[in-house]
């Protein structure tokens, strides 16, 4: 029979064998520690920048210009100051036949003698608004063609010029003969475009633009009116019909100015290619002279209207 320390030996020996073969356990003050994230890590690459667009300096082509304005009210317009020879109306509108000579005619004093006034037409010796009339309606005025070239100084500012012709121009030579009209269809201007955005010359798209520019152009626009004179000797008065049956038709009622111009225009540009661009522009022209609506207080005429161009672009 074993002895009581023999079993106490062989205890002893399991539990060292049992300790030997368990894994220690390591307590949180043991615990590894990771080592922490290091600064020279590998970052996902940035995306670099789209390349600027190498925009195109000169910029050449050609653009239409259409214009409206309101003429002026006012009756008798066609009569002439028999002194002076100038229209009498106060608004400075001329009258031509509908061939385009001057009506009355400043060699046909007998034509502005005779000429039907309003006062008349009331008192019943001639037909209602027979010495010429405006309604002070708005109508067309002059078509513009021209050729262009612009520079391009930085990405957003172009400098250039117009050069080309206006169309339905006045055919009369009493406002020229008075300075109050061009008398040419030369039409010439020299303008700055600002086109708005990032590179906006050389980027592919549309941007708004602004327009600032002045030069030198006729302006003119005209109503029809109808008209009435007495070709006797002694003609119409305001108390005595004419003796002879009136002379009757239709004038053109004219409402002239420039040379001088200045222009604003907002509009937008599309640069379809990189050498081809189209702008579409709304413009407003303040025309210099004599010829203003109130001359003394307001000495420019007012027109509006569409500009379209396309240039191509080295």
């Amino acid at each position: 029979m074993r002895s009581p320390f023999g079993r106490l030996r062989v205890v002893a020996a399991i539990v060292v064998v049992a300790r030997l073969a368990t894994p220690a356990f390591a307590g949180p003050e043991e615990a590894p520690v990771k080592p922490a994230i290091s600064a020279d890590a590998p970052h996902r690459p940035l995306t670099p920048p789209r390349p600027v667009r190498p925009f195109k300096r000169i910029w050449i082509g050609a653009s239409a210009e259409l214009e409206f304005l309101e003429l002026p009210s006012a009756k008798d317009v066609c009569a002439l100051d028999p002194t002076t020879g100038l229209p009498s109306n106060g608004r400075n509108l001329y009258c031509t036949t509908g061939a385009g000579a001057d009506f009355p005619a400043s060699s046909m004093t007998l034509e502005n003698a005779g000429l039907c006034t309003a006062a008349q037409g009331v008192s019943g010796l001639c037909p209602a608004d027979a010495g010429g009339r405006s309604s002070g309606d708005l109508v067309r005025g002059n078509l513009r063609l021209a050729g262009s070239f612009d520079y391009a100084i930085t990405a957003n500012l172009l400098v250039g010029a117009r050069v080309g012709a206006t169309l339905y121009p006045y055919p009369g030579r009493a406002a020229v003969n008075d300075g109050r009209e061009l008398g040419s269809r030369f039409y010439g201007e020299v303008r700055g475009t600002w086109v708005f955005g990032a590179n906006a010359i050389g980027a592919l798209g549309i941007k708004p633009l602004v327009v600032v520019g002045g030069g030198v152009a006729a302006f003119d626009a005209h109503t029809s009116s109808a008209v009435a004179f007495c070709p006797a000797a002694r003609p119409v008065s305001a108390g005595t019909a004419c003796q002879v049956p009136l002379f009757t038709g239709k004038v053109n009622v004219w409402q002239t100015n420039g040379p001088g111009f200045g222009t604003l225009g907002l509009g937008l540009r599309w640069l379809a290619t990189q050498s081809i661009a189209l702008t579409v522009t709304a413009r407003v022209n303040l025309s210099f002279h004599e010829n203003g609506w109130a001359p003394s207080l307001v000495p420019f005429v007012a027109t509006f209207g569409p500009e379209l161009a396309v240039q191509y672009g080295f």
